[in-house]
């Protein structure tokens, strides 16, 4: 065979033989800072920006790592605390959010947002080695995430430290303290109760007093949540035929 043949076997569309090698089924882990002592206790590894910006998703409604990175100084009713982000591609869902502040994240966001005054930008969250004032690149949030845990030197539930177990974070942690179901889903941006109900199931494990906060349990909700289609039909069960005089005539 020609070394095209070969190329083209090998790395064509259809028949890529790695891709087509079995892989082991991987069973995806759930994994939240238990309260705040301990996630302060792994903030003692991580550079300043880093703190602040995990302290704001563990304790902001739950924001993603790019709503986090691109937040500007008009995304904040900085009269009303809080944080507004308008419907858009930057949104898992496409919609808008808005996002309570407590005082000390507030406090943070103002010390920032003069900041951001002073180097001429717009974003809360400006690059520390770039003086033009773009936001921080994706793979160095990554990157401060990966040193912090190994200086830590801890897993949650066997899984290195990354930024996206702060939603994970504040969802436990507003579901323990009693943020209704509805609006917990909302202020977190999930379109599907299932999924919202992933981010907290594990918890409810765990904290038996979550259950008690929804309106459901857990097992009843997720089973609500799924489509018809994907649910158990019922048992049928045949009508009970009672003999009468005619049936015992014949």
């Amino acid at each position: 065979a020609s070394l095209q043949s070969v190329l083209t076997w090998r790395l064509g569309r259809r028949g890529n033989p790695l891709k087509a090698m079995p892989r082991e089924k991987v069973v995806k882990r759930k994994a939240w800072f238990k309260d705040e002592p301990e996630l302060e206790d792994f903030l003692r590894y991580a550079c300043f920006d880093l703190q602040e910006m995990l302290r704001l998703i563990c304790n902001a409604g739950g924001l993603r790592k790019s709503e986090v990175r691109l937040l500007k100084v008009s995304e904040v009713d900085w009269e009303a605390r809080k944080i507004v982000l308008p419907p858009g591609r930057r949104t898992k869902n496409g919609e808008g959010r808005v996002i309570p502040l407590r005082d000390r994240e507030y406090q943070m966001l103002l010390t920032r947002k003069e900041r951001a005054r002073v180097i001429g930008t717009p974003y809360l969250f400006p690059s520390p080695s770039d003086p033009s004032g773009r936001p921080i690149h994706d793979r160095t949030l990554s990157g401060w995430m990966a040193q912090a845990g190994d200086k830590w030197g801890r897993k949650l539930n066997g899984m290195r430290p990354v930024m996206h177990l702060g939603r994970h974070t504040w969802a436990t942690w507003a579901a323990i303290k009693g943020l209704k179901f509805e609006a917990l889903k909302k202020q977190g941006g999930w379109n599907s109760s299932e999924v919202a109900l992933g981010y907290i199931q594990d918890a409810a494990e765990i904290h038996a007093q979550t259950v008690a906060l929804l309106d459901q349990t857990v097992e009843e909700a997720i089973a609500a949540a799924r489509p018809a289609s994907a649910r158990k039909p019922a048992r049928r069960t045949e009508p009970r035929i009672e003999a009468n005089d005619d049936t015992e005539a014949a």
